[in-house]
């Protein structure tokens, strides 16, 4: 009888195994064809993702952008990418102005992109305004400037931006008053407020995250397979097995 039960309960043990076995064989596969399945439909659709934001706030104007005050934005580039569109964080001074605003983008001291708002009554006070159809494939280590100025702006009639000053005396000098007529600059103590957005695919965007946080993917994978082995031994009737090789032993050993 007790060698009815042993072999029942083997045989239990057995079919948990399977079953367990092949659900995780049909869980791997369920990822995989709902990941192929994403990226097929993703691939060569194009999306804006934010990459870089230079503050998070901001606290101090540069000061009007007039003919003789203009500015030059050092921009940090956080990767090689593809920059698509810049946000840069404007202010009207809550009123209406007519004057004109160049913005003039250089990479490495050669002009790779221009727009010209021809009236910046179009403007809304202390929001972001966006730069569209950059295009520019830029690195780390490459000197990428923005130009803004002016050749009709004056005190009472010109914008301005939003920067970010901490007390930090340290702080980086990413924004610099430009003077178009002279090309003089003199740095300010304080970053600017803008956005860098990159234009890729779905499938680009997943694959520089997973290098960019690779780690910490290999240990959450680790995670998982750890606890999923430590469920399967719980799950597993152990005993019955042990059992089962003890009868066979003293089998065995009665037969000899």
């Amino acid at each position: 009888m007790g060698g009815n039960n042993d072999m029942v309960n083997s045989k239990k043990a057995s079919l948990s195994l399977i079953g367990i076995g092949l659900a995780a064989v049909l869980l791997c596969f369920g990822v995989i064809f709902a990941t192929d399945a994403i990226l097929k439909e993703a691939t060569g659709k194009n999306t804006e993702y934010q990459v870089f934001s230079s503050t998070n706030g901001h606290n101090l104007p540069f000061g009007e952008i007039t003919v003789t005050h203009g500015a030059m934005l050092l921009l940090e580039i956080p990767y090689e990418m593809n920059l698509s569109s810049i946000d840069i964080n404007l202010a009207t001074y809550a009123r209406v102005n007519s004057c004109e605003v160049d913005f003039t983008l250089l990479n490495n001291g050669i002009e790779a992109y221009r727009f010209v708002l021809r009236d910046a009554r179009v403007l809304k006070d202390n929001s972001y305004f966006r730069l569209n159809g950059i295009d520019m494939k830029c690195q780390p280590d490459d000197t990428v400037e923005l130009l803004v100025t002016t050749p009709d702006g004056e005190p009472g009639n010109a914008i301005t931006f939003w920067m970010q000053k901490d007390d930090d005396s340290s702080q980086a000098e990413t924004a610099l008053v430009y003077n178009p007529t002279t090309g003089e600059t003199t740095a300010v103590a304080a970053t600017p407020d803008y956005r860098l957005n990159e234009n890729r695919s779905y499938h680009e965007w997943l694959s520089r995250n997973y290098e960019n946080h690779q780690s910490n993917v290999s240990v959450f994978c680790g995670l998982v397979a750890f606890f999923f082995i430590l469920i399967i031994f719980e799950l597993l009737p152990l005993d019955a097995f042990k059992n089962r090789r003890k009868k066979a032993d003293e089998t065995k050993s009665s037969i000899q």
